[in-house]
């Protein structure tokens, strides 16, 4: 029965929201993510878009030797101009348990954090950086790193 419910669920809320743009960056030499490598995502909304959800995806090696990844994320609408909205965020990979969160396959785990759960995203280009702020010079066992967005019906 929970296995029911769980699936009726989860096809709601795939059926509640429209993929607008997927953006993924795999170029990770061995796997490192540099400290002096800023992830770059443009794209373009053609509409203005009512309630939208912004994600910022994180793939990684299964138990990858850290729970948390602090990063900034700088996004802005280039084509008016506006100020660029920036945050620092921690992605927590494991719970108070030390459970990963993530939802891995195999040795493959892919992490999603919303950066913005439900507001407007006016039309327009878009420009959005992801900048690791790890303490050393790395940050191992990193496969891939991307942004969605999603709207909300």
């Amino acid at each position: 029965m929970k296995k029911i419910l769980f699936i009726l669920l989860a096809l709601c809320l795939v059926s509640c929201k429209e993929s607008l743009v997927s953006k993924i960056d795999k170029d990770f030499k061995d796997n490192q993510w540099l400290r002096t490598d800023i992830k770059t995502f443009e794209f373009e909304l053609k509409r203005d878009v009512p309630s939208a959800e912004v994600l910022v995806n994180f793939s990684h090696m299964y138990d990858p030797g850290y729970s948390t990844v602090p990063i900034v994320v700088n996004m802005q609408n280039v084509t008016d101009n506006t100020p660029p909205v920036n945050m620092a965020v921690n992605l927590l990979l494991k719970d108070a348990n030390g459970e990963s969160v993530s939802d891995c396959s195999g040795d493959i785990c892919d992490f999603s954090y919303a950066i913005q759960d439900d507001g407007p995203l006016r039309k327009g280009n878009y420009k959005v950086t992801l900048q690791k702020q790890y303490q050393w010079e790395y940050l191992p066992n990193v496969l891939a790193v991307g942004v969605t967005v999603m709207k909300n019906d």
